[in-house]
């Protein structure tokens, strides 16, 4: 019965200290509203309830999307990143995407980038969502560093927990590789996502021929460092998968 109460009191104290948060949004100087929301993190170590760190996520997703503040949103990455032991806790998925991914149609290359970075890091909530694959897709054709870097981040996490992610944006990856207008640093950053690869046969001869091309090329030092890691990693993932390797499609 003591436990119970316990329990009770300390779920409310919680809830007191995220509505002095998030309450404290709808006023005040933009650098104290991040101030704020940077004890997010510290709030759900102490008070770890899933009913009360699922409400809170919901509410940032809607933050994100309405407060047209790029620090403000920032923030909340940086919130998202330092809670992913809490994530397992959100039950509503489907709700904290909506506002976020509407962000992605900003016209706001920074903000398109931070979404993109929320994305990336909540790869573990909707690992396979063609809404969410498709605007990783799209920022890779972005012509802004920082929103294609973000792209890239969001690809390197999604491909490695699904072979079908990995069918997906091969091809697109695989095109951007090989365009004479990529620079070196574009074609590392590129094979960096394909080391991280979750591989299956099909995938695995498709990075192997564009790796095999590249080296074939004239490439540079880097270029060949990375081509040859990537082979490496691409043995040992496809290694892993012994049912593939036995039966190939």
């Amino acid at each position: 019965h003591y436990f119970i109460q316990s329990n009770l009191s300390m779920e409310t104290t919680g809830w007191q200290k995220v509505n002095q948060v998030l309450g404290s949004l709808r006023v005040g100087k933009i650098g104290e509203q991040c101030e704020n929301i940077v004890k997010l993190p510290s709030i759900f170590e102490e008070y770890p309830f899933p009913i009360l760190i699922d409400a809170v996520f919901l509410k940032l997703g809607d933050i994100f999307r309405e407060c047209n503040n790029n620090f403000i949103r920032f923030c909340i990455l940086k919130v998202i990143v330092s809670t992913s032991q809490h994530h397992n806790k959100i039950s509503g998925q489907d709700i904290f995407l909506r506002p976020v991914l509407s962000v992605s149609h900003s016209n706001d290359a920074v903000a398109r980038a931070i979404t993109l970075r929320v994305l990336g890091v909540s790869a573990a909530l909707f690992p396979e969502k063609k809404n969410v694959l498709h605007c990783v897709v799209r920022g890779l054709d972005s012509h802004m560093e920082l929103e294609r870097d973000a792209a890239l981040f969001a690809c390197k996490q999604y491909a490695a927990m699904s072979q079908d992610v990995c069918k997906t944006v091969v091809p697109k990856l695989e095109e951007l590789l090989t365009s004479l207008s990529s620079t070196e640093t574009l074609k590392i950053k590129i094979l960096d996502v394909f080391q991280s690869m979750n591989y299956d046969l099909e995938t695995s001869q498709q990075v192997r021929c564009v790796c095999w091309k590249l080296l074939d090329d004239q490439a540079t030092e880097r270029i060949t460092d990375s081509c040859l890691k990537t082979l490496t990693q691409m043995v040992v993932s496809t290694l892993s998968c012994p049912r593939e390797v036995q039966n190939p499609a």
